[in-house]
């Protein structure tokens, strides 16, 4: 995962200004898997705790985009943690 692909990520989400607090943590998260040298549920759960407060976040439209940024992400499998 690039940064240009948080950056698009980011943008996707058309984050509200009170929701923008939450991203530095969810971008550190993308960061860290992508550092991972596999995607495991064990690296999704480390990471999960900075993402689920934005995601608590989101209203249905943004929680549509979001899924669709995970299966591109390649993560959809672990949606259900969140």
């Amino acid at each position: 995962m690039s940064e240009v692909a948080i950056l698009r990520y980011r943008s996707a989400l058309k984050l509200k200004a009170e929701q923008e607090k939450y991203w530095p943590a969810v971008a550190n998260a993308f960061r860290a898997l992508a550092r991972e040298p596999e995607i495991t549920e064990a690296a999704v759960r480390r990471f999960a705790p900075a993402v689920s407060p934005l995601l608590a976040t989101l209203d249905d439209n943004q929680r549509q985009v979001a899924m669709s940024i995970a299966q591109r992400a390649g993560l959809s499998q672990y949606a259900s943690m969140f």
